[in-house]
């Protein structure tokens, strides 16, 4: 099941007011009562399920329940919600909160059951004076007249504007979401090792240094401390990764760690992403499209104390694609805590970086045994490695337990997918066993009556030695799946561990954080969500159908641009949506909010006549042959993205007669990554061209694989969600994510001066790594100086990269031109990528290509998955 697709009703009677196209930018409070007379069969209120058995609703994750009419909610082509019902005169009494940031004429209710097609249209103008809208209104069909007389649906909506929305204080306050916001400890990291490189020092308030930290470094610590658990979720997980290099390089090997932490009874669970074209039979591994490591994973820790788990999505194209750490670790006293880790980063081959991003010079030593280039289709030996900057963070005090309670609802979920397909396995087993044993009846015989009694015999003898050795092999596989057990396999932490224990939670530590939890996942990954629509939205999910979901990813980072006072800054591998908006492709179904919510903002910050910025880091491309057909999809769409938000600034601009003075770059730019190394001596020529300009021009991009936003040096956001569809949508693939600041270091306690806490610090030691130096007007990045000094480094950087000369820093300004009315197009000279080639601007995806991409397949056979296609 997928949400938030486009959806485009047929014709219908319109009037001069239904089709006035206002801006709806705020909030939608709707409630579903009741629908009425929605069959002519079915003339009461009684339920058309039968009660079930308990394994029929064992089967419900895999192919949904029944479900009557239901109501689909849209807003300018995109779904918003969707109702479901048991009975044909439903009584809902659901509650759906949306944001929303559209231009529209209408919110449209779609109707749709066995008996009826119809839809009730609700006109914009009816909302904006923030009035509640409420009444029963007669489910039309696609002419404009009644479907049938008594056909109506009882409903009430009402809309309240951004502007009006009251924000907490401080801004970024308790969201209502699954997980409280909590107080603790947050530690954060850029790259996978920080400490030994020179970046600056930055002095803080409060007479505090900023000091970056070491993340693996203090992975490997808190591994090797543990003493109760050490629960792991990923993407991908590669066994022999090293988490230090050097001298200790061979105990940091983590398949290694794990084995001798769980012979010491620690309990240690993997919880991985199965690659559903992964698979291993007869000892013969098939790694996959994606070489997620997956079945190699599982091998490795067979005859171990070590449990994992390989989980698929409901959808084969989606993924699990959580990267979380929780272990115990030494709360004083001689006491126990829980802390997690989270972000960007997996446990897999050439996540291990530093700032620096080395290309050659690490090959032969810290990158001897890790190299990672998939951009290359067979990569050959003096290729660059493929640089990879990343954000990740640790987190101390309750928000350390929701990341824990994460992982276990996703466990259990786990499990109980797997004993279902055990059951299922074992009832196939059974009757294959009943089939055999008919083999063995002496009436087998006279099918061959026929043949030679020779002929007769030797069959007779063979298949008799077959059947007795499958049916002993079907036996013992019966006990052993009999045996397995899931449910008892994670540790309950309350016998070790008290919360109020806890140091973070004691004094008023005024560098103490506000932390709270998020995710994009649903019902079908996480065990304990509410199937009762009322139920779910008392702990704060989403119901669509019959599947609840927590989306709170995408409402946090909604919620905090729209907080936002002066600008923001986002690293994201992905940076697509709000496809409503575009000038084309509109149903797409990209429609996360995202990109729409900044360019509003910046639009809003112009007709105020207010500064605001945006900087927004990228990869140059996604990761794989940018020539590709799916690289060059996501491009496509990328660039539908970008060109959307850089019209509606200069849209604004002109209505404010600023256009002049100022262009859309003034406030949103793009960047990239890149890095080029010094020529040393001769390069040999190769049978691939790619490989062979790479080699000789010893440059690459940086591949950015950060998921994260700072806004206003304030609040942080950070995880493993991208900004695109795949992440926020909640159905598609699963994701978590934190939000964090200092209450000592907002804006309302510094009385609006510039704000010098962690988050400043770690935007600061961001742009020093990127840019390679630090100015003065980076303090206050939101000002015009600030942006286009960014702006003037970034472009220098791109001239170096091009000339293939040693580069003064790493970011780069996206190569794509900006004009000053807003369109975007190619650099002069520069329509594809350095080296490898690909239009920048991406392609449109037509015919059976543009079906590859959406949905994952052509012909039924899988293509590619999870992180490197789709929106």
């Amino acid at each position: 099941m997928k949400i938030g697709g486009s959806h485009h009703p047929g014709p219908s009677k319109t009037t001069k007011e239904s089709s006035r196209v206002l801006l709806l930018h705020g909030n939608l409070d709707i409630v579903f009562k009741e629908a009425k007379n929605l069959s002519e069969k079915e003339k009461s209120s009684k339920k058309i399920s039968v009660k079930k058995k308990s394994s029929e609703k064992q089967m419900d994750w895999l192919f949904g329940k029944f479900s009557g009419p239901d109501v689909t909610i849209s807003v300018a082509g995109a779904e918003i919600g969707i109702t479901s019902a048991d009975s044909w005169n439903p009584i809902w009494d659901q509650q759906f909160k949306v944001n929303v940031a559209h231009y529209a004429a209408e919110v449209l209710f779609d109707v749709k059951s066995s008996q009826i097609t119809g839809a009730v249209r609700i006109p914009v103008g009816h909302l904006c004076s923030g009035r509640k809208v409420e009444g029963s209104y007669p489910i039309l069909s696609a002419s404009g007249k009644p479907c049938k007389p008594g056909f109506v649906l009882t409903l009430s909506i009402q809309y309240t504007s951004v502007d009006k929305v009251s924000f907490n204080q401080p801004r970024f306050g308790d969201l209502a979401t699954y997980f409280p916001q909590s107080k603790g400890q947050v530690t954060l990291y850029q790259d996978a090792h920080v400490r030994d490189y020179r970046l600056p020092n930055f002095e803080l308030d409060n007479r505090l240094d900023y000091e970056q930290s070491n993340c693996w470094a203090d992975i490997f610590d808190a591994i090797r401390q543990a003493q109760h658990l050490i629960y792991i979720a990923g993407w991908s997980f590669y066994p022999k990764v090293k988490l230090l290099r050097g001298n200790n390089a061979e105990e940091s090997m983590l398949g290694d760690l794990l084995i001798k932490k769980a012979s010491e009874g620690v309990t240690v669970r993997l919880l991985l992403w199965s690659d559903p074209t992964s698979a291993n039979f007869w000892r013969v591994n098939y790694g996959g499209i994606m070489q997620t490591y997956g079945e190699e994973t599982r091998r490795f820790f067979e005859g171990s104390l070590v449990r994992v788990l390989l989980v698929g999505r409901t959808e084969a194209i989606y993924s699990h694609h959580q990267k979380t750490l929780i272990v115990d670790t030494d709360a004083g006293a001689g006491k126990r805590k829980i802390t997690s880790f989270l972000g960007g980063l997996d446990f897999f081959l050439g996540r291990y970086d530093t700032p620096e991003h080395p290309l050659f010079g690490t090959l032969n030593t810290a990158h001897a045994d890790d190299f990672h280039n998939p951009n290359f289709k067979k990569p050959g030996e003096g290729c660059p490695r493929e640089p990879w900057h990343d954000l990740h963070c640790r987190i101390d005090g309750p928000a350390a337990y929701d990341v824990h309670t994460n992982f276990v609802e996703r466990w259990l979920k786990a499990s109980e997918h797997l004993e279902l397909e055990q059951k299922l396995k074992l009832e196939q087993l059974e009757l294959e066993q009943l089939e055999l044993e008919k083999l063995k009846s002496p009436n087998f015989g006279e099918r061959w009556s026929k043949a030679s009694e020779k002929l007769k015999l030797q069959k007779l003898k063979l298949l008799s030695n077959f059947v007795e050795r499958l049916l002993k092999a079907l036996e013992n596989r019966k006990l052993q799946k009999l045996k397995s057990s899931y449910d008892g396999a994670l540790l309950n932490i309350d016998e070790f561990v008290l919360m109020k224990d806890d140091p973070c939670l004691s004094g008023d530590n005024p560098e103490a954080w506000n932390v709270q939890i998020f995710r994009s996942i649903d019902s079908n990954s996480a065990k304990g969500f509410p199937e009762n629509s009322r139920e779910a939205t008392n702990k704060n999910l989403v119901r669509w159908k019959n599947v609840s979901i927590d989306m709170s990813i995408h409402t946090a980072y909604v919620m905090a641009i729209r907080a936002a006072q002066n600008f923001i800054y986002i690293e994201s591998q992905y940076f697509i949506g709000s496809s409503y908006n575009w000038d084309s492709c509109k149903n797409l179904g990209a429609n996360n909010l995202i990109p729409m919510e900044i360019a509003l903002k910046i639009v809003n910050k112009i007709k105020a006549n207010e500064r605001f910025s945006a900087y927004i880091v990228i990869p140059m491309w996604p990761e794989g042959d940018p020539k590709g057909t799916i690289v060059q999809s996501i491009l496509f769409w990328q660039n539908k993205t970008m060109q959307m938000m850089y019209q509606m600034i200069y849209e604004a601009l002109r209505e404010a007669r600023l256009e002049k003075q100022y262009e859309p770059k003034d406030y949103l730019n793009f960047f990239c990554l890149g890095n080029c190394e010094a020529i040393e001596g001769e390069t040999s020529e190769g049978s691939d061209k790619t490989q062979t300009l790479a080699r000789k021009r010893r440059r690459f991009m940086i591949y950015v694989h950060s998921k994260g936003m700072i806004v206003d040096d304030e609040y942080v956001i950070l995880g493993s969600a991208n900004i695109n569809e795949r992440s926020m949508n909640g159905t598609r693939d699963t994701e978590i994510a934190m939000g964090a600041y200092q209450p000592s270091y907002t804006l309302a306690e510094k009385d609006l001066e510039p704000l010098h806490g962690q988050v400043h610090g770690y935007r600061m030691s961001l742009w020093a790594e990127h840019i390679g130096t630090i100015k003065e007007s980076f303090n206050q990045p939101e000002s015009v100086e600030c942006v286009k000094l960014v702006r003037e480094l970034s472009e220098q950087n791109w001239r170096q990269f091009l000339a293939a000369t040693k580069m003064k820093g790493h970011l780069m300004s996206y190569p794509l031109k900006v004009d000053r009315t807003g369109k975007v197009m190619h650099l002069p000279g520069c329509k594809t990528f350095p080296d490898l080639g690909g239009n920048i601007m991406g392609s449109y995806p037509v015919g059976n290509t543009m079906r590859t991409c959406i949905r994952g397949s052509v012909f039924g056979r899988p293509l590619v998955y999870a992180e490197n296609f789709t929106f």
